[in-house]
């Protein structure tokens, strides 16, 4: 744990590593949960975080999917790594992240006990498509397009 003091000065400084996952299975549904913080408090989002120092993100995807879903990390694709620059209520006003997308896919998503952790308010599991119809965050948004790309690819 990074003490919240040397965190705030690291925010305020530089970009901060995460991964961010796109947990879906084979039927096309997708779990997002409804986050609790800053940034994109209160909006669906892909289970997520930061990498820790001496920790590769594909064990960080692990650590997070546990953590966060109390799912087990299958295989992952890596989707790409993207620049996120968002508004926060908090100082700095800006959080930037430079984050990994990554592709889990689970063989039916309604028949694992999903439990989410303090950082989420609950999750939700709808056909991608479905979600495609909601106001959701660019990010979110794009990701779940270019699932559609990948999953069509394979």
């Amino acid at each position: 744990m990074i003490n919240r003091y040397f965190y705030k000065k690291i925010i305020q400084s530089m970009p901060i590593p995460c991964v961010d996952i796109i947990v879906g299975d084979k039927l096309d549904n997708v779990l997002l949960l409804k986050r609790t913080n800053e940034p994109v408090k209160g909006y669906w989002w892909f289970p997520g975080g930061r990498v820790l120092f001496n920790e590769k993100r594909e064990d960080a995807v692990a650590r997070i999917a546990k953590q966060e879903c109390n799912i087990n990390a299958l295989p992952q694709v890596e989707m790409g790594t993207y620049d996120l620059i968002l508004p926060s209520s908090q100082k700095p006003s800006v959080s930037h992240a430079i984050t990994t997308l990554y592709y889990l896919q689970v063989d039916n998503l309604n028949s694992i006990e999903i439990m989410v952790d303090m950082q989420s308010e609950g999750f939700k599991i709808k056909h991608r498509e479905e979600w495609l119809k909601l106001a959701l965050h660019e990010f979110v948004r794009n990701g779940l397009n270019e699932l559609k790309k990948i999953k069509q690819s394979h």
